[in-house]
């Protein structure tokens, strides 16, 4: 959808975003890229850079340009707080966990005291108690009398809903105060068809267990926010908590997936044109699992939702995304030619010099956006350039890392008995993993327990992974696709 931003929407210039040649040029957002302006989008750009967040502006070329920025990740909203809660309906499916629903109720009646709350009740083994919790706190009760799916619980609420916007709450969850109206105001943009909040662990963190997914947990999708997408940073989000728009989610969520259900809604919404937003400065709080049955089960259901998720959407799963000019300097120094590399990498920062000078074609009339995106004539191209190729090989050094834990370890431990440098290679796969849970907490202390966790929940997903794949008949997620930096 190429619906113009709203004139009243405060955004400002990602913190992230390199400006060079006098505000003329922009390097980043995701995929990372080079944005040229002319004189008057860069005069439109300065504005957004200003202390604090800016409204859009009400002419249709700031308007226009806002979009195409916001869409790149060069731009970030800053919505207002929605006022009320009034058009919200509140979607809480559960199963069993009676004092976690309570909990859960009490905190939405707290922080969307006019939204309407439906419980959906999948077969709990004590009825009579969620009929009891829901009757004294005013909440409609809709009960499957057997179990059919976290899916087919929302969606039967989603059908007695009448409201222009639904949350989608898991009983597990504890809303903070002021957490819904942030997230409904990301939905006063027309094209947004869903945003989530970054999930945090409901404190006190309880033994091992807990710590390390206050940390790290698979729900925690990272402190940098942005659009939702196959391919992008963050490519889904988990309906833990999930607000979206009512004509934008149609019927809802497949019923016939019991793990991945929210993240097939997520791609199918990208598909169909939708913009889908993770709003990481909103934090909500969710029970994270403190028992390791627990901890592996779930890395493990995860994992396996890869092979349905595939057969529905085919290129949005990959061991990994390609680019083929970044990718040979780490082939061949993988290989033991470290001199090869070395030419490889210079030959990818020429390369790009040479497209940046030949400009990333633009179709005209995007509102302060050059049709060409030239750098000849201006200053800091090959700085640029070197910039944007280091961060690309640090994200394919990332995603080798990724595809050989998650996909080709199987393969490859079959000949690492007879190859030093096969092994080396699993052994630097998995330490990328540890060293990126260090990177994130900076905390030496938690470093032991991290590295167990964090290796023991590698192995498991790798199972879940290949197992997915078998009942699927699919090999999908274990092979990569071209597609690496645009």
């Amino acid at each position: 959808m190429s619906t113009p931003a709203p004139a009243t929407l405060p955004v400002a210039l990602d913190r992230r975003v390199r400006v060079s040649a006098d505000g003329r040029l922009l390097a980043g957002g995701s995929p990372r890229r080079l944005i040229s302006l002319t004189q008057g989008g860069a005069r439109v750009v300065a504005r957004w850079r200003g202390w604090g967040p800016s409204p859009v502006g009400t002419r249709s070329g700031e308007r226009r340009l806002a979009r195409r920025l916001l869409d790149a990740g060069i731009l970030t909203p800053h919505p207002p707080p929605a006022p009320s809660t009034a058009e919200l309906t509140v979607i809480v499916p559960v199963r069993d966990r009676p004092a976690q629903l309570a909990r859960c109720l009490d905190a939405v009646a707290r922080t969307c005291p006019e939204a309407a709350v439906i419980v959906v009740d999948d077969c709990s083994r004590d009825a009579a108690a969620v009929r009891a919790i829901c009757t004294a706190r005013g909440a409609r009760l809709i009960r499957h009398e057997r179990p059919r799916g976290p899916g087919a619980a929302r969606n039967a609420a989603l059908g007695a809903s009448t409201t222009p916007f639904v949350a989608f709450v898991d009983s597990d969850v504890v809303l903070p105060a002021g957490a819904p109206g942030r997230l409904l105001g990301h939905l006063d943009d027309p094209s947004v068809g869903a945003v989530a909040p970054r999930v945090r662990g409901l404190p006190p963190a309880r033994g091992a267990i807990g710590a390390y997914e206050a940390r790290h947990s698979a729900l925690d999708m990272g402190r940098h926010g942005g659009l939702v997408a196959p391919g992008r940073p963050v490519s889904f989000v988990p309906a833990a908590v999930l607000f979206a728009r009512r004509g934008a989610i149609g019927a809802g969520f497949d019923a016939t997936l019991r793990v991945g259900e929210d993240v097939d809604l997520v791609w199918r919404l990208c598909r169909a044109g939708w913009r889908v937003r993770y709003a990481s400065e909103v934090d909500i709080w969710h029970d994270h699992r403190v028992r390791l049955r627990d901890f592996t089960a779930d890395r493990w259901r995860y994992a396996r939702s890869l092979g349905p998720l595939t057969r529905r959407h085919p290129r949005a799963a990959p061991a990994m995304r390609v680019s083929p000019g970044l990718l040979l300097p780490w082939a061949l120094a993988l290989a033991g030619r470290p001199r090869a590399a070395t030419a490889a990498v210079g030959w990818a920062a020429l390369r790009h010099r040479a497209r940046l000078r030949g400009g990333a074609r633009l179709r005209r009339g995007t509102g302060g956006l050059n049709e060409a995106a030239s750098l000849a004539g201006v200053g800091g191209g090959v700085a640029l350039a070197g910039a944007s190729v280091a961060r690309g090989l640090g994200a394919t050094g990332q995603g080798l890392g990724y595809a050989v834990r998650r996909a080709w370890a199987p393969p490859l431990l079959a000949v690492a008995w007879r190859r030093p440098r096969v092994r080396a290679v699993l052994a630097a796969a998995y330490a990328i993993a540890v060293i990126e849970d260090g990177l994130a907490t900076r905390d030496l202390r938690a470093l032991p327990a991290d590295v167990a966790l964090r290796t023991l929940g590698e192995l498991v997903a790798l199972a879940g992974t290949w197992e997915g794949c078998l009942r699927a008949r699919t090999i999908r997620p274990l092979l990569p696709v071209r597609g690496g930096e645009r």
